[in-house]
């Protein structure tokens, strides 16, 4: 596919047609696609300057993240996660792009057995960028980006320490907890939830930290 840069239109569609397989498809045909090795082709397509390749190649890995740990772990060895950094901040970023850069970085912390969990490397990479879309306006950004920060905490106290441990990011979610979208209220609770659930020092460091609750709902 890459090798096949200035032709754009077969690009998109060849691009088109992998992302759909790997949406609607089983996990075997989607391990059709992983081992027919399109996951390096689709992360160095994240750097075209058409942004339709870039939202495809962008959806085709999300939806071959969302399959299973596996192909996490492949993607993550493939260097998706500083692509999807560098890509944030480009010009070939909008709304949609971050939508489904929110979703896939969620995706890529979401799995919860204590065999699938992210690195805590990854989680450190994939903080800072969390912690520039809650700046952000657009909901379904903040709250895949609030469902993302939960599942960086899900599964020991050392996640939970990492999240807590980054700037100034449970300070910065604190504030959605009063949202009048209901998702983005749901998923800043998550967070919350997922603090409370680590051990007495980090929920006393909560509390004595960024738990100004009496003003919260005022």
């Amino acid at each position: 596919m890459a090798q096949f840069q200035y032709f754009t239109t077969l690009q998109f569609d060849a691009i088109w047609i992998l992302a759909h397989i790997a949406s609607g498809g089983t996990e075997e045909q989607t391990a059709a696609i992983v081992e027919a090795d399109s996951i390096p082709h689709l992360i160095r397509l994240l750097n075209s300057e058409n942004k339709e390749i870039v939202g495809q190649a962008l959806l085709g890995l999300a939806h071959i993240i969302n399959k299973n740990a596996k192909n996490r772990d492949k993607c993550i060895n493939a260097g998706i996660v500083p692509a999807l950094v560098k890509l944030a901040t480009s010009e070939s970023s909008n709304i949609a792009i971050n939508r489904n850069i929110a979703w896939t970085l969620k995706n890529i912390c979401k799995y919860s057995n204590s065999n699938d969990f992210v690195p805590i490397q990854v989680i450190q990479e994939i903080l800072p960028l969390f912690s520039k879309f809650l700046k952000n306006e657009d909901s379904l950004i903040l709250s895949e980006t609030l469902m993302g920060i939960a599942n960086c905490g899900n599964g020991s106290d050392i996640r939970i320490q990492t999240i807590i441990n980054h700037q100034n990011i449970v300070k910065e979610v604190i504030p959605f907890l009063k949202s009048f979208n209901s998702k983005i209220q749901h998923s800043a609770f998550n967070v919350i939830k997922v603090i409370a659930n680590g051990n007495i020092q980090q929920r006393h460091e909560f509390m004595t930290n960024w738990s100004n609750f009496e003003n919260l709902f005022v």
